[in-house]
């Protein structure tokens, strides 16, 4: 993805700033209530850094460019992820999971957990169950106490991408417990959304879109209208 943005990028940055984007070039905030702030801050050079906080921080940085009226954001996203089997002294702390249930942790030991993964589930008889790992990196799935784990499959979450599968370890089916690394520290913080743009309102900034997601500045329940540093 960040390859296929350079041609984009050196688009944006091919000129110097012009009084268009000397006019929106700034930081801004949020107008939201008291449980989530975010900022957004569009660099003159064609950056930008856009920041979430609630219970989930998210963050996100890319390149930003003006698409007739609208201001357009895409944010760097990295590859298609490497998925790689826990050492078993990544888990040696790690209780098994209880019965009746199948645990899979995915991140990277020492880092962090990487979140919207699916891990496909797969027993030896045969039966598949599908869930999405949580933002703490674990997917967990109930399973009858007569079934062995066998297999588990990897993916992104919403890609279309060939499932990575593993075969399970005796000892790790045992414990109804695996764990999953993946190959790029840079996957942990994957931004929450490819595409973002908004539209001038005077000096503030309103979003109208999120990827497929159409927002409406005007209605109370979708609007979301960041306001500059110096109101």
């Amino acid at each position: 993805m960040v390859l296929a943005l350079a041609g984009w990028f050196n688009t944006a940055l091919a000129a110097e700033p012009d009084d268009a984007v000397q006019a929106v070039a700034d930081q801004y905030y949020l107008d939201a209530g008291r449980d989530v702030g975010s900022m957004l801050r569009l660099h003159d050079d064609g950056g930008f850094e856009w920041r979430w906080v609630s219970s989930v921080d998210k963050h996100a940085e890319g390149i930003w460019k003006f698409d007739g009226e609208t201001i357009v954001l895409r944010a760097y996203t990295p590859g298609k992820p490497m998925f790689f089997l826990f050492r078993d002294e990544d888990l040696a702390r790690t209780k098994p999971a209880e019965a009746g249930t199948w645990l899979a942790i995915v991140g990277l030991p020492g880092k962090g957990p990487m979140a919207d993964v699916e891990v496909q589930f797969e027993a030896r008889s045969g039966k598949t169950v599908t869930q999405v790992t949580l933002p703490n990196g674990d997917a967990q799935v109930d399973m009858p106490a007569t079934e062995v784990w066998a297999r588990a499959g990897l993916r992104r979450k919403g890609t279309s991408d060939a499932w990575q599968w593993f075969d399970i370890p005796p000892q790790r089916a045992a414990a109804r417990l695996a764990g999953f690394s993946v190959d790029n520290i840079e996957q942990l913080g994957r931004a929450p959304f490819e595409q973002m743009r908004l539209v001038r309102q005077g000096r503030n900034l309103a979003v109208i879109r999120i990827d497929d997601k159409v927002l409406d500045p005007a209605s109370s329940d979708t609007r979301m209208v960041y306001l500059p540093r110096w109101k």
